[in-house]
């Protein structure tokens, strides 16, 4: 009986073996099978337009400066044959705001199913109103864009944002990395249950950022604003090019230690340890649970 339960488990370790082989071979084309080619294309003219609001399912997102006139979404990928003339992109204006929608129609069903689309909207050059995006999961990168307001919900995926210039950014995701790079803003609001957050030259009257689970990483030239970091496990870093010349940092952590390569003079208290820098004008919050704290030269 063992023999067989032996011969057996050794025929299903070649099977495999072989299926492997087979896919490696197929390269992306192994991953197609029983899919058909997405391919939609809508636009819009922009004129009077000034908020966007995109709920996009689990496609991921590219948003991009535009070279004309009007708004055009694209949405390119594969889906299993029996849903693929199900996926609708429908872009619909209401007053001054523009809705853009990725509906699937999937629904239940029985079998292997396949939906791997991107989404890509070109947005002319102009400072927007509002900028609004609701996702279920999907990556999301946002490019060269200016606006007052962008607010990002998601549920899973990672988050690029690049180039951005605007007043206020609230991201709030459930899992994924964070990443913002060469951006001006008055206020980045980062909310993540669960993945690292990064900013690098990021200028910003405040930043807020939390994750549950992951480091935080803040970069820059030099600080411009409030910090309000905290994670629950992870390490907390703060590097810059010049040393803080007015600054009151504030530091917890659970289990770790900091590591300060600033100088400024230690002032303790019950609840955290302080470290100041000249007339303490940037008031500076970090907490981690467990971690480093560190304050580091670029």
């Amino acid at each position: 009986m063992r023999n067989w339960i032996v011969v057996a488990l050794i025929l299903v370790v070649v099977g495999l073996i072989g299926t492997g082989v087979t896919l490696g071979s197929m390269g992306a084309d192994a991953f197609s099978f029983g899919t058909e080619k997405v391919e939609k294309v809508e636009r819009i003219s922009a004129d009077g337009l000034k908020s966007i609001m995109l709920q996009t399912g689990s496609a991921d997102v590219d948003i991009v400066p535009g070279t004309g006139s009007e708004i055009v979404a694209s949405l390119d990928g594969r889906a299993s044959k029996k849903f693929r003339d199900k996926i609708k992109l429908e872009l619909e204006r209401s007053g001054n705001e523009l809705k853009v929608q990725v509906k699937a129609g999937t629904g239940f069903s029985i079998g292997v199913n396949i939906l791997d689309v991107d989404l890509r909207l070109e947005l002319p050059q102009a400072q927007w109103e509002k900028l609004t995006i609701n996702g279920g999961s999907g990556n999301t990168d946002l490019s060269q864009l200016e606006a007052k307001e962008i607010k990002l919900e998601l549920g899973s995926g990672n988050v690029s944002l690049h180039q951005i210039k605007a007043g206020k950014v609230a991201v709030e995701a459930g899992s994924g990395n964070m990443n913002v790079d060469a951006s001006e803003l008055e206020k980045l609001d980062v909310d993540v249950s669960s993945g690292n957050v990064k900013l690098s030259d990021v200028t910003a009257g405040q930043i807020d950022a939390e994750t549950g689970s992951g480091n935080i990483h803040i970069s820059s030239k030099s600080l411009t604003g409030g910090i309000q970091a905290e994670t629950g496990s992870g390490n907390v870093t703060i590097a810059t090019d010049e040393e803080p010349a007015s600054a009151k940092i504030q530091y917890e952590t659970g289990s770790g230690d900091l590591k300060n390569e600033w100088g400024g003079s230690y002032q303790d208290d019950d609840r955290k340890r302080t470290l100041v820098f000249g007339g303490g004008q940037f008031e500076i919050e970090l907490e981690t649970g467990s971690g480093n704290i560190n304050l580091e030269r670029r």
